[in-house]
């Protein structure tokens, strides 16, 4: 208890150790394109903020692009029993895309049952919400998805208004978001 490690460098190790950090110092602002070594930390933290604005801005587009989409996504709506159900493969999104667009018809539109599904080298991924209504009236966004998943060789599953999950065999995922509007007309009174 209460041992410490000490460890040193001593003689000729010093002077490599210096001549380490040099070129370490040396090709850090040469990288930053610091001119003087005083510099260094004044342009790592406009560097970092450069970052931050740009990370804001990506951000930002994501949403507009996602905004534009919901648009035309919201016009392959299918009626099942007076629910607006749209079920699409989203092609070319972000990973986070089809649960803000999910959220976005979830708060619009309280009748809407919507599944979304991209697609990522051999695997799947869902995501599914159900607006209020569509809840009351027996919708139920993770009972949706265990049954798609069942379907492309997968698992997950959620909350009555939201779930996600994923699947291992997007050959079948044509066939899995056909079936969704049958699936919603089982479930609802």
């Amino acid at each position: 208890a209460g041992v410490r490690r000490i460890e040193a460098t001593t003689g000729l190790g010093v002077l490599r150790l210096i001549a380490e950090n040099e070129a370490l110092i040396s090709d850090t602002s040469k990288e930053l394109k610091a001119s003087v070594i005083s510099e260094l930390p004044r342009r790592a933290s406009a560097l970092q903020a450069e970052l931050r604005n740009a990370k804001k801005e990506i951000e930002t587009l994501n949403g507009r692009l996602a905004a534009s989409r919901t648009e035309s996504i919201r016009n392959g709506a299918r009626d099942v029993g007076g629910l607006r159900v749209i079920a699409v493969e989203l092609k070319d999104g972000t990973p986070d895309m089809p649960r803000s667009i999910c959220d976005e018809f979830k708060a619009s539109d309280p009748l809407s049952v919507t599944v979304i599904a991209t697609v990522s080298g051999d695997k799947l991924t869902f995501a599914a919400s159900c607006g209020k209504d569509a809840v009351a009236r027996g919708a139920h966004a993770g009972n949706i998805l265990k049954r798609l998943s069942s379907v492309v060789g997968g698992g997950g599953g959620g909350r009555p208004d939201s779930a996600s999950s994923g699947g291992k065999n997007p050959d079948k995922l044509n066939e899995a978001l056909g079936i969704i509007p049958d699936i919603v007309q089982e479930m609802i009174k």
